[in-house]
């Protein structure tokens, strides 16, 4: 016999909310897996926070529903208060109470004999012993563990995460990250986690879901939405990309670089979508593309390519080749991605 499936931890469907004549959801779908964590990455004015909203009960929708858990929480005849929906939620600029210490912002709406509960999330946000400290003695990225503890303690169904690295420098920020992402891994919580930042979805999710104009366009493993983009908006705004012209026949696809191996079932006239890392120069004092700009970051480097016609695209390569502006090169590329030609 077959092992049941488990419930999707939350199922967003068909869910619509307008603003006046501004649509902020439409049509909105969403499911997310128990256990993982999914980021809503997308710009300004999307749509995200009013999804999560949404989730959390702040907001009702228009039309649609939510599921969490496998119980409808909101749907065109019900709406369960935003107590009762077994949700946390962190928030960009972590709501905590200032009056309040950090064991009382914590244990905040537990009910009685919380002492145990809040010792121990806060061991798991590695606040241990800080207990007895106002928020305004700690560090911001401490008051983001408190706010994220506080979340936790009720051991709600779902964490909802609203931009909350945005108030941290950038230092900060890339500590969070991987701090946040271990301490929901051993709490074992679902989570949705709002974002505009591509690179911080990348870095976090297990899932990431992208979204424009209200709707979720692309939905997939990190390595999947940047490798495998659906549309050449998604491939310009998640990570760098460049577009070059391109004709497609069976297993290769003809561009003003050269002929590439490609698998996909497009034919004719496309645009050939390539990453800056995935572009290899090499020095050749007959060479294709000439230097023009060079960038050293230490780490890596990224190159300004001109090509015969004119056109430039970037290069994204390691620190130990060293070339220089006004260099010849060759070009080999890694893979490419193609697209139906625009327009």
């Amino acid at each position: 016999m077959s092992p049941t499936p488990r419930t999707s931890a939350i199922h967003c469907h068909r869910l619509t909310k307008h603003f006046g004549a501004a649509t902020a959801l439409d049509e909105f779908e969403l499911e997310v897996p128990p256990g993982a964590i999914l980021a809503l990455l997308g710009p300004s004015g999307c749509g995200k926070t009013t999804a999560l909203r949404v989730v959390a009960g702040f907001d009702r929708p228009d039309g649609g529903s939510v599921e969490i858990g496998g119980h409808t929480v909101v749907d065109d005849t019900r709406s369960v208060p935003p107590e009762q929906r077994r949700v946390g939620m962190v928030f960009q600029d972590y709501a905590l109470f200032p009056h309040m210490t950090v064991a009382a912002n914590i244990a905040y709406g537990l009910g009685r004999s919380p002492a145990a509960r809040v010792a121990e999330v806060l061991e798991l946000v590695g606040l241990a012993g800080l207990g007895t400290r106002m928020p305004h003695e700690l560090s911001g990225g401490e008051q983001q563990r408190v706010a994220l503890a506080r979340a936790l303690a009720p051991e709600p169904a779902v964490i909802l995460l609203d931009e909350p690295f945005s108030n941290l420098d950038a230092s900060l920020r890339d500590r969070m990250r991987r701090d946040v992402r271990t301490i929901l891994a051993e709490a074992d919580a679902t989570a949705i986690f709002v974002t505009h930042d591509q690179e911080e979805a990348l870095a976090i999710a297990d899932i990431v879901a992208v979204m424009r104009d209200g709707r979720v366009h692309q939905i997939g493993t990190p390595h999947q939405v940047y490798r495998t983009p659906a549309s050449p908006w998604i491939a310009r705004f998640v990570g760098e990309s460049e577009f070059l012209d391109g004709v497609a026949g069976v297993g290769q696809v003809t561009t003003e670089l050269g002929t590439f191996p490609q698998f996909g079932e497009l034919r004719g006239e496309v645009q050939v979508m390539i990453r800056p890392e995935w572009v290899h120069p090499t020095p050749s004092t007959e060479g294709v593309a000439l230097v023009v700009d060079h960038e050293y970051y230490g780490h890596d480097q990224l190159l300004v390519l001109e090509l015969p016609g004119g056109r430039r695209i970037t290069s994204r390569i390691g620190s130990n080749r060293l070339l220089a502006t006004g260099d010849r090169v060759d070009i080999g590329i890694d893979e490419v991605v193609l697209f139906p030609r625009e327009g």
